[in-house]
């Protein structure tokens, strides 16, 4: 391949990547066929982000993305068990690579789908092992992605004058988002898709920007008498700003006389319609990002308790997101295909309750059966129970062992039966 045939040791490609890889940012093509805004400008991630929703939409999905850990579990036909010892659990939730930790290159690999459509993982393999032991993830718009004889191939942009052609998914991961309209090979982003209102939004928010900076229409106008002069009007202009300008004057009344008057400019119809505009255009992206509208709009009712926002956003609109970036892995035959590992993000790191609702639940499985004491306490980070003590030893140190019977529980009896039976047979055994 490209990088792995013009090197020897994983060193060697590890140096040669950061140099091919770095992070200048030359022209890119995407800046150069991409679509235009309604001022005939290229329509380009830099340029959508400085929309404060679009931000914030790409900060809130990658973060919350990066934030879930990704675990490996191996399939026992019954149930499933998370393995923390195999290299593809240490390479996505250890060591990524050099450049990068477990956070990053989740967040990076969100925004890369969010804001472009597509995402490109890198896999520098260990050429005895052929195990991925890097993987870095490549500037979408340094990447171009053809068609070779019904094969995936990718051309990887270094720099003005360097393209490495003929990579393939033996090298390169592909995640993509949406289909691009015309090609299932490439994605497009929702940016790429409502560009026409983009193109009204900063062109309304730079129109603002000139009006404000070239506006000379003041908050109020004084209006005197007809015989006053210029002395006498910079004299009522210089005392209407000692008496009511600044934060320690607001609010002051105003007494005047010789037949002055004051009248206040308010906002005009134009100005209204901006501010209507705005809100419906942070309506459009949040539809259109499949993000909710209350995130970005309070809503007039009274808002769900935060337990219910959390499963609502985590079922419909995060968890086709983090479905579609584990399928990409899971399919991958440098990762688990067609073996009984895979992997999925740990969305219970989302999904926090309230500490009463958490307690109560922890309770009802342990009084189920379905955990054990220690099992719950693993979960919250505590050091597993003591082993239990003989009567007599319970009596010599009260406050010591946990309660065994619930509050509000019937007595175990099986569970008190097998405590006698475990203290007769230590009691013969010191005996």
């Amino acid at each position: 391949m490209i990088l792995e045939s013009r090197v020897g040791q994983p060193k060697v490609v590890e140096t040669r990547t950061q140099q091919l890889f770095g992070s200048s940012t030359p022209p890119t093509w995407a800046q150069l066929s991409g679509g235009l805004l309604g001022a005939g400008r290229v329509v380009s991630t830099t340029q959508a982000v400085t929309v404060p929703t679009i931000l914030g939409a790409l900060q809130f999905i990658s973060g919350t993305t990066a934030q879930l850990p990704m675990i490996v579990y191996e399939d026992l036909g019954d149930h499933k068990l998370p393995r923390y010892d195999l290299w593809q659990y240490r390479l996505m939730e250890t060591y990524p690579g050099p450049n990068t930790d477990p956070f990053q290159w989740k967040y990076d690999t969100a925004w890369c789908l969010e804001s472009e459509g597509n995402a490109f993982l890198l896999k520098i393999k260990d050429p005895k092992t052929l195990e991925v032991i890097e993987l870095i993830v490549l500037d979408p718009d340094r990447v171009m992605i053809r068609n070779e004889n019904g094969v995936k191939k990718f051309d990887v942009k270094v720099d003005n004058r360097t393209v490495f052609k003929g990579a393939t998914v033996n090298e390169i991961l592909h995640i993509k988002n949406l289909p691009k309209p015309g090609t299932m090979w490439t994605g497009t982003s929702p940016l790429k898709l409502i560009t026409a209102r983009l193109g009204a939004e900063i062109s309304a928010s730079e129109w603002e920007g000139r009006f404000f900076d070239n506006d000379a229409t003041p908050p109020i106008v004084i209006t005197l008498g007809e015989d006053a002069g210029a002395e006498e009007m910079r004299e009522a202009y210089e005392s209407w700003q000692v008496a009511h300008a600044g934060p320690y004057n607001a609010g002051k009344p105003a007494v005047l006389a010789g037949g002055a008057k004051v009248e206040k400019l308010g906002s005009s119809i134009h100005d209204a319609q901006l501010i209507d505009a705005h809100t419906f255009n942070v309506m459009d992206f949040s539809r259109a990002m499949n993000l909710p509208i209350t995130l970005f709009i309070p809503p007039h009712t009274k808002p769900q308790a935060a337990e219910d926002e959390a499963l609502l956003f985590a079922t419909f609109y995060l968890g086709p997101r983090l479905r579609r970036i584990e399928s990409a892995i899971n399919s991958d035959p440098d990762f688990f295909a067609y073996n009984e590992y895979w992997c999925k993000f740990d969305e219970r790191a989302m999904m926090r309750a309230n500490t009463t609702a958490m307690a109560l639940a922890n309770h009802s499985y342990v009084q189920d059966g379905v955990l054990l004491p220690d099992e719950v306490r693993a979960e919250l980070g505590y050091a597993p129970l003591p082993p239990l003590l003989t009567p007599e030893e319970a009596a010599q140190n009260p406050g010591k062992i946990p309660q065994i019977t619930p509050v509000g529980g019937a007595p175990n009896d099986i569970l008190a039966d097998q405590q006698l039976a475990d203290a007769v047979k230590k009691g013969d055994k010191e005996d």
